[in-house]
């Protein structure tokens, strides 16, 4: 009798413990999940430091939780410090290693591939996220990225529109479907896009980054396309690509303004500064270029 009383106290003991443990086990997950979702608010709001610091607390909680990895891997190379490149790389591989069913590693890997142009690696790695989440907006938004750049408009198109109906509140997915107006010419449908994009809600400030600065590359697009156009000094169409420059400049003040320094002198020295200088060149110096002017 007194065997079987011992025997119970121990199984009572032992099942004691297991609840603790899964107590603990279920805290720790609940945590980990609480600091992913943190992570993942700061980083639309492009907060990099902070949601560098959220997934960090998740991955105190748990040290493999994937999405915590591949977030503190993107919050890497969103920042756009060449010495994070690797970091972010080794998070990508290391979520894919802790779980081969989970796209984010995937979609990392594949974009930091294609903006280092090694397009066919790049596709493997996209198609490989494609299959793990067909329908997750960021995975067929940098699937479509992938085509665009090899000028494969249509797919483009319809991994783009595919994003849209997956996420429709996600406005800032129009911006995608805006680039492949621009890349047929046709600003004025490109245009459109935008402003649907932002007559519907975003995923944060860097959704309403991704319009404002769509926006941008379409005005200056149609300012390069009127002054090439020009027939002279006195063409009327200067003053149109001049407004469109002005209203480019004037957006990407705003969005400088919203904490996206870096990313709008990119499209100031790539596009906005170019095409100043060019229509200069055929006003013959009678306007100051864009870059020069007072906000």
């Amino acid at each position: 009798m007194g065997d079987l009383r011992s025997k119970l106290a121990l199984l009572v003991a032992g099942v004691a413990v297991l609840a603790v443990f899964g107590l603990a086990f279920s805290r720790c997950g609940r945590s980990a999940n609480a600091f992913v979702q943190a992570g993942d608010r700061h980083l639309r709001a492009n907060r990099l430091v902070e949601a560098e610091q959220a997934y960090e607390r998740a991955l105190a909680a748990d040290p493999r939780d994937v999405r915590a990895i591949y977030g503190k891997g993107w919050a890497f190379y969103l920042s756009g410090h060449p010495e994070l490149v690797p970091p972010a790389r080794q998070l990508f591989q290391r979520a894919i290693d802790y779980d081969p069913d989970f796209y984010g590693g995937y979609r990392g890997m594949g974009v930091l591939l294609l903006e280092e142009g090694k397009v066919l690696a790049a596709e493997r790695f996209l198609r490989q996220a494609h299959d793990k989440a067909p329908s997750e907006p960021s995975v067929l938004e940098s699937l479509g990225q992938l085509y665009l750049r090899a000028e494969r408009l249509t797919e483009a198109e319809q991994v783009y529109e595919a994003a849209v109906q997956a996420a429709p509140a996600r406005g800032e997915l129009r911006r995608f479907l805006a680039d492949i107006h621009l890349r047929r010419g046709d600003h004025e449908a490109a245009l459109d896009q935008i402003e649907v994009g932002r007559g519907s809600s975003v995923s944060g400030e860097r959704g309403l980054y991704l319009l404002d600065e769509g926006e941008a590359l379409i005005r200056v697009d149609r300012a390069r396309q009127l002054v090439e156009q020009a027939e002279g000094p006195d063409d009327p169409r200067l003053d149109e690509a001049l407004q469109e420059l002005e209203r480019a400049d004037t957006v990407l003040m705003e969005a400088s303004s919203n904490g996206f320094v870096r990313e709008v002198q990119q499209v100031r020295d790539a596009v906005l500064e170019p095409t100043s200088e060019r229509l200069q060149e055929e006003l013959g110096g009678a306007s100051a270029p864009i870059d020069a002017r007072e906000p």
